[in-house]
């Protein structure tokens, strides 16, 4: 006889499978003019420009109050993108910058869409087996042609086929403990730049790196636990060991990167932040 959590599973793995009673969440825009060549993220650095300060603090409720901008490029991407329109996309930069930005921008359109919300947890649907499942799973977009959901796009796109942990320093869930929201879009001519910066901050700042010397401790942010595969993988890439905290002292300032080397040679406790899913902004 099954258990009620192997029905839910069993549930969820049905409606997964075929989109049944999930929501699309409509651009409700109008497609931008594409340019002759490649694809402009002018209009996506002014929207960031407009409603991100430079800590990345969101001004939801401007946003949400003046959303045109927002829901035009969403319209946009719906149709354009490296699948449906492969020659605006040389190379795999252009590609992946894209998807960066396409989550961004989607995790935004979430946000103004159910607004006023605290948290993105606060997005419910009848099936719900885990918080945010509202929101990054029952919640559907379309995108390049494609009906997906957010943690599809996350999982089985952007991180599964780029393979680069630093894409986790630059994707923003719109909640306190992610990495800094970058008032600028990513382009494929400065992403290697632009994954470095974004690195830099993710290694070094609080609250996603914190090393107390006296205390002899580091805490770091959960994204390093949940996906300590990706950071050991490009560690080794790196020339270092397959530990978090060496890809971590590669991307930090050299002040944080001289205490987390401390802390690697001194067998330091280590230990991660319960995750914020306030809004990271108002």
């Amino acid at each position: 006889m099954r258990t009620l959590a192997s029905l839910v599973l069993t549930l969820v793995i049905a409606a997964l499978a075929t989109g049944c009673g999930f929501r699309t969440t409509p651009a409700n825009g109008t497609a931008l003019d594409l340019p002759e060549e490649g694809f402009d993220w002018a209009p996506w650095t002014e929207i960031l420009a407009a409603h991100v300060d430079e800590t990345g603090v969101v001004d939801w409720s401007g946003l949400a109050t003046d959303d045109t901008d927002l829901r035009n490029l969403a319209e946009t991407l719906a149709t354009a993108g490296p699948k449906t329109t492969p020659e605006r996309f040389a190379t795999e930069d252009d590609e992946l910058a894209y998807f960066i930005n396409a989550y961004n921008i989607l995790i935004a359109l979430g946000v103004v869409h159910h607004w006023p919300i605290a948290s993105v947890h606060d997005v419910s649907h009848w099936l719900s087996p885990r918080r945010g499942f509202g929101f990054f799973y029952a919640q559907r977009f379309v995108l390049d042609g494609r009906d997906l959901n957010l943690y599809g796009l996350e999982n089985q796109i952007i991180i599964k086929e780029y393979e680069d942990a630093r894409i986790h320093a630059a994707i923003n869930c719109a909640s306190a403990s992610c990495p800094m929201l970058r008032a600028e879009a990513y382009t494929g001519a400065d992403l290697d730049a632009q994954l470095d910066e974004a690195s830099r901050v993710f290694a070094s700042e609080a609250p996603h790196v914190r090393v107390d010397t006296d205390a002899e401790t580091v805490e770091l942010s959960m994204i390093y636990q949940w996906y300590a595969e990706d950071f050991e993988r490009d560690a080794v890439e790196l020339g270092q060991d397959a530990d978090v905290l060496a890809w971590i002292a590669h991307y930090a300032t050299d002040e944080v990167a001289a205490d987390v080397e401390r802390a690697r040679a001194g067998d330091w406790t280590v230990s991660y932040v319960t995750y914020d899913w306030a809004l990271n902004g108002r």
